[in-house]
């Protein structure tokens, strides 16, 4: 949603996506400020239209307090900025990137002497209202922007971003054409009809400040047990094919290798199993035979308790002599 004031809108993209403003906060009559989220090394650009006024206006660009670039209009016209012309042709894409440092508190004497190190993470984009009037020089401007230099670790400007720029594009909008009809501001550079100031700091750091809310944890805390889970069972099922493939790659080198014992060669000539295939069968068949050896005993058993089960003696047979039958038989030698 871009930041509205006085009949103006302005926003910032990044990807072609719109940069969401927090905390917006009117500062005067002609100045409203906000925050937004900034990522190093990410190009962005400045759009801005007049929706509600019907009057040719210039639109300027600012950043960290240095002027960038220029652009005007006649009344309702939709506009954006997204680099510095660097030359007739050539655009240089704005970027954000980090704040350089120095451990010396002398640092301060580094930078440019037109830069003001208390506007470094300031996009500023004033509206000027303009006249027509006859240009006599190349329609283009060619602006040299200067570096930022580092600053003093004592004027708490580490991990903040500043703005750089970026690749160049051919831009074949401008001619560089002379003698057409301009736009030039009629208000003085330093009281714009409009401010909009964009404060743009890292997300973690705005979210630490209380700015930008934080991502929603009860989301990160769903994810991840299902991530733990999802690794453990990744990991279980590499370390059992793991196995297996050592296994495998142990018994082919022992059939390979020629200084065998005849115990290898034997386990050589057996098929690899998948043990954990069988397990559950080879345990079924054990438990069914101990249940029948328990089953015999018990029967054996039974059968041995029952009364009435002695064994009977035999009785002696008679002994059967013939026709000698009472005639006595002298067994003794004459």
């Amino acid at each position: 949603m871009p930041l509205e004031h006085r009949g103006f809108a302005v926003h910032i993209s990044c990807d072609e996506k719109d940069i969401p403003h927090y905390r917006s906060e009117t500062l005067s009559e002609k100045q409203i400020s906000c925050w937004i989220p900034s990522e190093a090394g990410k190009e962005f650009a400045v759009h801005y239209e007049q929706p509600k006024e019907d009057f040719v206006y210039c639109a300027k660009i600012y950043c960290d307090g240095r002027f960038m670039r220029g652009k005007s209009g006649p009344p309702e016209m939709k506009g954006d900025i997204k680099g510095v012309r660097t030359s007739p042709h050539t655009i240089s894409a704005f970027m954000f990137s980090n704040v350089k440092t120095h451990e010396d508190d002398d640092s301060y004497l580094n930078m440019p002497n037109d830069v003001d190190v208390t506007h470094i993470g300031v996009i500023e984009v004033r509206i000027y209202r303009a006249e027509v009037y006859r240009r006599k020089g190349p329609s283009s401007r060619v602006v040299t922007v200067k570096d930022l230099g580092s600053v003093s670790e004592l004027s708490k400007k580490g991990g903040l971003h500043q703005v750089s720029l970026g690749k160049g594009y051919v831009d074949t909008s401008k001619k560089g054409a002379s003698g057409r009809t301009g736009w030039r501001p009629i208000e003085p550079e330093d009281k714009p009809y409009a401010s909009f100031i964009f404060h743009h700091r890292p997300a973690a750091l705005l979210q630490a400040m209380g700015v930008m809310p934080r991502p929603d944890p009860s989301v990160n805390r769903l994810k991840e047990p299902l991530r733990k889970k999802d690794g453990a069972e990744t990991s279980a099922i590499s370390r059992k094919r793991q196995g297996h493939e050592e296994v495998s790659r142990d018994k082919k080198r022992s059939r390979l290798s020629g200084d065998r014992d005849p115990r290898s060669a034997t386990e050589d000539i057996k098929p690899d199993v998948d043990d954990d295939d069988d397990d559950g069968a080879d345990t079924k068949m054990l438990e069914e035979n101990i249940r029948r050896m328990q089953a015999e005993v018990e029967r054996r058993k039974a059968r041995r308790m029952v009364p009435g089960r002695v064994k009977a003696e035999r009785a002696p047979s008679p002994i059967l002599v013939g026709a000698a039958a009472g005639t006595v038989i002298d067994l003794t030698d004459d």
